[in-house]
């Protein structure tokens, strides 16, 4: 394989690349509470905000030197780190009603202590029209997210007959609040169509996933309530977008993904005394904008 790969005395039919990027994270991640059974409907649901958080990235890419000249594999190894920093709110909402109905609401500053993504993709690519190359592959991501908050206000109703309205009193609160922490998994398929117009390029992809599974982990420290929650299921999706340009030894790119995991649903158990005890079933999520500069160098 080696001597196909790379001939002696020749260009080498594959090449190695690294891409170094820079860019933003915005949107949500999701935290639900079920009332009961296999009921959909709500008890609570946590939304952290990632509003507008840094990030940067390092990626590996084994390819074809040249995709345009015939088939060929491909790897694609991509790390990205967001930068520890407020990020926005938390909000938090509770339908404890008699009648289902929407009761209590708080508002928290939210601060991102971790962001951290890893995606392997490894496939195919084929050459269309001289002009166009597809590619189809098989995706890993492995993504952990964790977020603390403090401080805000809340509005609780004094009866659980009361509707929640915006116009209830803000009664003030001081210190932490809650922690938050998601671990997710998600194995799927992707496609992409790349245009290439002599060194400029512009990619289109889409990945999807219905192997989804997340571990969470929450903190009440208000009360000492600790929850720990088990999903999977769900519906994963990502479509991106990519325009690359050479100057000089460098190519630079723009880069756009959007990042959305919904309908999770699995077992929640609460920590007491040391020991753990089903305490319900929950969901989780997450619904993410990534855009920045990427920079890569061809070797």
């Amino acid at each position: 394989m080696l001597f196909i790969l790379f001939p002696a005395h020749a260009e080498p039919l594959y090449s190695v690349s690294t891409d170094v990027s820079f860019g933003i994270f915005y949107g949500q991640v999701e935290e639900i509470v079920y009332k009961r059974g296999d009921s959909r409907d709500y008890l609570s649901q946590l939304l952290w905000d990632m509003k507008t958080l840094l990030f940067w990235s390092v990626s590996m890419n084994f390819e074809r030197r040249n995709p345009l000249d015939g088939f060929g594999f491909f790897t694609m190894a991509v790390l990205k780190y967001g930068i520890d920093a407020d990020s926005g709110i938390m909000e938090d909402r509770d339908w404890q009603g008699t009648y289902g109905q929407l009761t209590n609401y708080s508002c928290h500053w939210n601060h991102t202590q971790n962001v951290l993504m890893l995606n392997l993709d490894a496939g195919v690519s084929l050459p269309l029209f001289r002009t166009f190359v597809f590619k189809a592959y098989g995706t890993v991501l492995f993504a952990d997210f964790s977020f603390e908050s403090r401080d805000g206000y809340y509005q609780y109703v004094t009866s659980y007959t009361d509707i929640w309205y915006d116009t209830l009193p803000k009664e003030s609160y001081t210190g932490p609040a809650i922690n938050y922490k998601q671990t997710w998994f998600i194995a799927g398929l992707g496609t992409s169509l790349a245009l290439h117009l002599n060194s400029f390029q512009i990619c289109i992809a889409f990945n999807i996933s219905p192997l989804v599974f997340c571990a969470a982990h929450d903190s009440h420290l208000t009360y000492g309530g600790e929850f720990y929650d088990y999903v999977q299921g769900g519906l994963f999706l990502e479509p991106e977008a990519e325009v690359c340009f050479p100057i000089s030894w460098f190519t630079f790119a723009f880069f756009f993904s959007y990042k959305y995991a919904a309908d999770t649903f699995g077992q929640t158990y609460k920590k007491a005394n040391g020991y753990y005890f089903e305490s319900g079933t929950a969901g989780a999520g997450f619904s993410i904008i990534e855009t920045g500069l990427m920079v890569k160098i061809k070797w």
